[in-house]
């Protein structure tokens, strides 16, 4: 599975990272986006819920 910009190109999955807390960051399969704003993603079987890491500008 090769990996290129966050996507993987088999099956079009976006990776996403998130926040929890305020010093761990995990990135994971996007699964969804929570109506309170929070975003899901799955690493393995497990799924986690965080705040989106905002992009910043170099």
């Amino acid at each position: 599975m090769w990996q290129k910009w966050g996507k993987v190109i088999e099956g079009n999955t976006m990776l996403k990272t998130i926040m929890i807390g305020r010093y761990l960051s995990i990135q994971g399969q996007f699964v969804r986006t929570t109506p309170s704003g929070l975003v899901v993603v799955r690493i393995g079987d497990a799924t986690y819920a965080g705040r989106p890491v905002k992009r910043r500008v170099a």
